[in-house]
């Protein structure tokens, strides 16, 4: 068995890292680059500036170290890496992520109090800031998928939270 020396102490990571899947796609054109195996699927505009380059996207198996508030929040979150020339782009028409977790009808009902939150590449902690934009449409099940038309002009880690909960109708 292990044992600490001296003045050393254990402490708890908070990189993200945890089991998951990856994809890499090139993108040096506009239109849905659908990435299947990550869950994500991006839409960049007809016009303006593309990242001209690989996108690695990663869904991890777990929630971030912190989350942006005490909502519910997904059971993944999602870390898009940029290696394209253009750190910046145009901002994205539509994001849309898969693994969500069980979304009810009746939640997916108001796709609006599902949140997306964007932090920093390599952060860790409460991070988050504000939500970057909200949900447009869900389709409910198992394993939801949350579409948003948020301006993404950049990648790097993100996280839905559900912002309101649905109350069950008591007559």
């Amino acid at each position: 068995s292990a044992s600490l020396h001296g003045s050393a102490t254990r402490t708890t990571s908070t990189a993200p890292v945890a089991s998951g899947t990856s994809e890499t796609q090139t993108v040096t054109s506009s239109g849905v680059k659908t990435f299947t195996v990550a869950g994500a699927t991006l839409t960049f505009p007809s016009s303006g500036t593309l990242p001209n380059g690989d996108l690695c996207i990663t869904r991890l198996n777990s929630a971030p170290d912190q989350l942006p508030n005490n909502y519910p929040s997904a059971e993944k979150n999602w870390i898009i890496n940029n290696y394209g020339t253009n750190a910046s782009f145009a901002a994205l028409t539509n994001m849309t992520l898969t693994g969500y977790g069980a979304i009810s009808q009746n939640q997916a009902a108001i796709p609006s109090n599902f949140k997306l939150y964007k932090r920093e590449m390599g952060q860790t902690g409460n991070n988050w800031g504000s939500a970057v934009g909200s949900g447009s449409s869900i389709t409910a099940g198992a394993d939801a998928i949350i579409a948003f038309d948020a301006p993404i002009t950049s990648f790097s880690q993100f996280v839905i939270m559900q912002e309101q909960t649905v109350l069950p109708l008591t007559l």
